[in-house]
C-alpha cells in the first residue's frame, strides 16, 4: 500500500474503519446498552469511527490496553 503511494495515516485510518464496521455489524443496535466501552490497544485510534457508527460517545479508558490486560489476568486467575 505504501508502494502504491498511500500515506501511513490513511492506511491506519482504513484499518480502524474496517475493524469498527465489523464490530458494529456484530451488534444489534436495538439491544445495545446506552453506554458502550471499548478496550484494547486500538481503542483510542477508533474513537471517531465508533462515535460515528454507534451514534454515541464510547467510553475509552485512559490506558485501554492495560484495562484489557487486567481483564484477561482476572479471567486467567479464575476470579471472573
Amino acid at each position: 500500500m505504501i508502494a502504491d503511494g498511500l500515506v501511513k495515516k490513511d492506511i491506519i485510518r482504513g484499518v480502524h474503519e474496517s475493524i469498527a464496521r465489523r464490530i458494529f455489524r456484530m451488534t444489534e443496535p436495538s439491544r445495545m446498552p446506552q453506554e458502550i466501552t471499548f478496550t484494547g490497544g486500538m481503542a483510542k485510534g477508533m474513537v471517531a469511527v465508533l462515535k460515528r457508527l454507534f451514534k454515541r460517545e464510547p467510553n475509552i479508558p485512559q490506558e485501554p490496553q492495560i484495562a484489557e490486560s487486567l481483564g484477561g489476568s482476572h479471567c486467567w486467575k479464575g476470579s471472573w
